[in-house]
């Protein structure tokens, strides 16, 4: 019987690279490649995956005025993977997009002549824009 040799494929919902921060949704697709890898089908159509919903964490942000920096630390949960992007906003400036890390925790320089700042880490997604409902946490306003 020809169905004997069909192989079941399991990606996991941590293993999905970036997600559409616009759409709050994955969008995946897939091909078949025999074992041989003689023959491939084509790409099947897109699939939208939804995203759960990101759940805030806790977070310490300290300013080391002596120094000039910055240092913040957070805590990830259950469902956090171990990639995180960076954003900070000084003074009125945008939201600028700093860093992918793959730590929990980040430090900056302050930047000459600010007067506040603002962090952001968010889940990581395409593109690098900040996104609500990527956000793992957001700052208040902090004086430096």
């Amino acid at each position: 019987m020809a169905d004997n040799n069909i192989k079941k494929v399991i990606i996991l919902k941590k293993d999905l690279p970036q997600f559409y921060g616009s759409d709050q949704e994955y969008v995946v697709k897939y091909r078949i490649i025999t074992e041989d890898k003689n023959r491939t089908s084509h790409w099947s159509p897109n699939y939208k995956l939804p995203v759960a919903p990101v759940t805030a964490i806790d977070y310490r942000i300290a300013v080391e005025q002596s120094h000039d920096m910055i240092n913040a630390v957070w805590t990830p949960n259950s469902t956090t993977k171990s990639e995180f992007d960076i954003y900070v906003k000084w003074d009125s400036d945008p939201w600028q997009f700093i860093s992918t890390v793959f730590t929990t925790s980040y430090s900056t320089i302050i930047k000459s002549g600010a007067a506040h700042f603002q962090l952001a880490v968010q889940v990581p997604t395409f593109p690098k824009e900040r996104f609500s409902g990527a956000t793992l946490f957001e700052s208040t306003q902090i004086n430096v």
